[in-house]
């Protein structure tokens, strides 16, 4: 991924006002060893560590989708069970599925 998309995918997430707020501030880790950054970009998804597991996110996730359909398919909110933040998934628009 060249590093403007990357650029670009981060400040998209990190400007949206209620995700601001309820990012994880820090990272934490995985297992004995991951450690897991507050927003992580990867081949096929940007993902969001988050402090809450309260969804309350459909609207964020459908402004932020909306808004940039050149870097984003879809997202959706993931509850895990406490041993790992619950977090939002947004699949990046050039992967093919």
């Amino acid at each position: 991924m060249k590093r403007g998309r990357f650029s670009e995918i981060v400040n998209v997430l990190r400007s949206d006002k209620l995700l601001a707020k309820h990012t994880l501030k820090h990272t934490w880790t995985s297992g004995c060893v991951t450690e897991v950054y507050p927003i992580e970009v990867w081949k096929r998804t940007a993902n969001v560590q988050l402090d809450t597991s309260k969804n309350i996110f459909k609207k964020c996730i459908e402004r932020i989708v909306s808004a940039n359909p050149h870097l984003f398919k879809y997202g959706y909110f993931a509850k895990y069970d406490g041993s790992c933040p619950s977090e939002l998934v947004f699949v990046l628009n050039d992967v093919k599925e």
